[in-house]
């Protein structure tokens, strides 16, 4: 019985000692300073050693929940976009490529013409030389003929 009734006796004493202390270490100011340096000085390294835990799990975790949606996200927008974009780009695609293939041919056509023009001059120089000499032999042949025959003729005809 002697404890308890020394229990009682002390008991609120002990607790009007500590609220004291707790008072004082309660105040703002006296918990700022004590608190300040060990965060500051601390937490990141705490932080740090956390993240490096974690950010496997984190990693795998957000991959998990992400993966699914994002694949079904894109398997659904990726054709639509897909073909939004191919409706909207393919005809000024294909006409700068009609224009890349055109200048291609171009610059072709004007090459073979290059390469052939001298051999075609001389053919079409040989074709009309031999269509002028075969039309002046056609004039000039038919009177050599026409005298070649009156001289044979009057040769004949002459007495011996």
């Amino acid at each position: 019985m002697d404890d308890v009734k020394l229990s009682i006796n002390i008991q609120p004493m002990v607790q009007k000692e500590v609220r004291a202390q707790l008072g004082e270490i309660q105040s703002e100011e006296y918990l700022v300073l004590i608190i300040r340096p060990l965060l500051s000085q601390t937490l990141p390294s705490l932080l740090e050693k956390a993240l490096k835990t974690f950010e496997p799990m984190i990693k795998q975790s957000v991959s998990d929940i992400v993966g699914p949606v994002l694949h079904t996200t894109l398997d659904q927008r990726l054709p639509e976009q897909a073909e939004a974009n191919i409706c909207k780009y393919l005809p000024t695609v294909i006409y700068e490529q009609i224009g890349s293939i055109d200048q291609l041919i171009k610059n072709e056509i004007q090459a073979v013409v290059l390469k052939q023009a001298p051999l075609q001059a001389n053919d079409l120089i040989r074709t009309v030389a031999e269509t002028t000499v075969e039309e002046a032999v056609q004039q000039l042949v038919p009177g050599l003929t026409e005298q070649q025959i009156k001289a044979e003729l009057t040769r004949l005809t002459r007495d011996p």
